[in-house]
């Protein structure tokens, strides 16, 4: 089956575009047609040139170039030319393709059937050509030369065999300027996979074509998952629809599907407005900001479950009751920022932030605003903190900070989040160097400054919830580090890093997004790529 699925293999080799490109009802309708609705999954390539062009923009990213060498191939085109040549015909040239006789234009499907059989589809532009095709993946694959011709239901079939006679190792029926291709078991089911009925076709599937309004328009590749799918799970996967796109400046994956519960649960994905701006209080040289523009009291009744099951077990009354007067006080529009500790260590490598086992603010200073309604309730909240934290291991004490009033927290590890009430800003921070800044700008009213004012982002901030990985300062951080925070003889390591780093400047950032609309969840992670100089 693997073999035999080559071609379906390089259709959904894809990469990835933007979200924000616009809405579209209209793209591929004619495929959909022949593509059923009660697949495990079902993978769409809209329009086979446009995927590629996508490739050769892939193969100019260095890291994509670095994959292929780890492959043992030279270079990322080495690679893909490498693929072609297995397949005999090249999915980045439109050329190619349409001298093995596909219609890259008319686009391609691979279904995945239940028992994890498959098939693809592809338009056909010459019959003829697409048999040489399939005759040659038959032979150079499967040692399979015997070839039988015959007719279904008005439509001609083509078997290859390893003896004449035999099981068929790959089958490719033609119906109406398409070709079913497959191997293995489904090669026997040909006939039977190509009738696709309109009550069973795709395209009448009234979900799909919603989901298809709300992909982006420049989409080369879309995965779909039906409600009929063992895979599709409520609440997570039911009905969704995964699209890929490439465009010169990033590479986007957006998942989109319809909620089956109560749009009350998702209010969290809903921006709440107007929402204060406190990105003046995210630290200057972050490197990660996030920001939720949902009603914070909608996360009271999930906040125990980020506790895990030992915390639930471990967590009162009073305690949920507390948990959730900080929720039910808090404004839309909290801001989180991390930034690299410029004292870190790596000379131990990779650190693992497991707080039960290392002090994550080790590695990254961490800061945490928020607008409260009632800074007279906020105050008297965080007096009742400390006797609850006793109960988890940890010590938080009042303290004064050059006139403020904060709270300091200790626990096993080490120093842990501080608290404090800035007027009708909370504030939590680590280390405490890191909350006396925070508290100076909430006083001063600074603006924003790096990530948190990059006008890159600002779009993005507007999303109900979404964050930011800025690369370059990431990279810039980890340029900055002294040597002493790679250990001793850790110059071997520093190099090999730095050569990383210098391996994915053509990345800018990562971006992620979700919301909630209509009845439909979207969510879309953009790997933003550097326009070249």
């Amino acid at each position: 089956m693997r073999r035999a699925l080559l071609l379906a293999a390089a259709l959904v080799v894809a990469v990835p575009g933007c979200s924000r490109c616009g809405r579209v009802g209209g793209r591929a309708p004619e495929l959909a047609r022949v593509l059923p609705r009660d697949a495990e999954a079902v993978v769409l390539v809209p329009d086979l040139g446009a995927l590629g062009t996508a490739i050769l923009r892939l193969e100019q990213l260095k890291l994509a170039s670095i994959g292929a060498q780890l492959q043992g191939a030279g270079s990322a085109s080495d690679l893909a030319g490498g693929l072609a040549l297995q397949l005999g015909v090249d999915l980045r040239s439109r050329e190619s393709m349409e001298r093995a006789g596909l219609d890259p234009s008319r686009g391609a499907g691979v279904v995945w059937l239940k028992g994890d059989d498959a098939y693809v589809v592809a338009g056909v532009k010459d019959e003829k050509a697409v048999q040489d095709l399939a005759r040659r993946i038959a032979r150079d694959r499967m040692n399979a030369t015997a070839a039988a011709e015959t007719e279904v239901d008005g439509y001609r079939m083509v078997t290859f065999s390893r003896k004449p006679g035999g099981p068929p190792m790959l089958a490719v029926l033609f119906q109406e300027r398409w070709a079913f291709l497959s191997g293995g078991k489904a090669a026997g089911r040909m006939a039977e996979l190509s009738a696709v009925g309109e009550s069973a076709a795709l395209a009448t599937e009234s979900e799909f074509q919603q989901a298809m309004k709300r992909v982006p328009k420049d989409a080369q590749v879309m995965v779909r998952v039906p409600p009929t799918s063992s895979r599709s799970q409520r609440g997570a996967m039911h009905g969704a629809m995964l699209s890929l796109s490439l465009r010169a400046d990033a590479l986007a994956f957006t998942w989109v599907q319809p909620w089956p519960n109560t749009e009350k649960s998702l209010e969290v994905l809903t921006a709440q407005r107007p929402a204060p701006d406190l990105f003046g209080l995210a630290a200057p040289d972050a490197f990660f900001v996030m920001r939720s523009l949902g009603p914070p009291s909608e996360m009271a009744p999930l906040w125990k479950d980020l506790l895990g099951e030992l915390g639930r077990r471990r967590v009162n009354e009073r305690e949920v009751a507390l948990g959730d007067q900080i929720l039910q006080n808090l404004k839309p529009g909290t801001v989180l920022s991390l930034s690299l500790a410029p004292t870190v260590n790596l000379a131990a490598g990779v650190p693992q932030l497991d707080p039960r086992r290392t002090n994550p603010f080790r590695y990254l200073h961490l800061v945490v605003a928020g607008e409260v309604k009632d800074p007279a309730k906020a105050a008297q909240t965080l007096e009742d903190i400390p006797a609850a934290a006793q109960r988890y291991g940890a010590i938080i004490e009042p303290s004064d900070r050059s006139g403020q009033t904060v709270y300091l927290t200790h626990y096993a590890q080490g120093e842990g989040a501080n608290l404090a009430l800035v007027g009708d800003k909370a504030v939590m921070a680590a280390p405490v160097s890191r909350l006396d800044e925070t508290i100076t700008r909430a006083k001063d009213k600074a603006a924003a400054e790096g990530l948190a004012a990059d006008p890159a982002f600002q779009a993005l901030f507007q999303s109900p919830l979404s964050f930011a990985i800025d690369l370059h300062r990431l990279a810039e951080s980890i340029r900055a580090l002294p040597s002493s925070a790679w250990g001793v003889g850790g110059f071997a390591m520093k190099a090999t890093t730095l050569r990383w780093m210098d391996a994915i400047d053509d990345l800018r950032a990562i971006t992620f997004r979700a919301g909630y609309a209509d009845g439909w969840v979207e969510a879309e992670v953009q790997v933003r790529i550097q326009a070249p100089q």
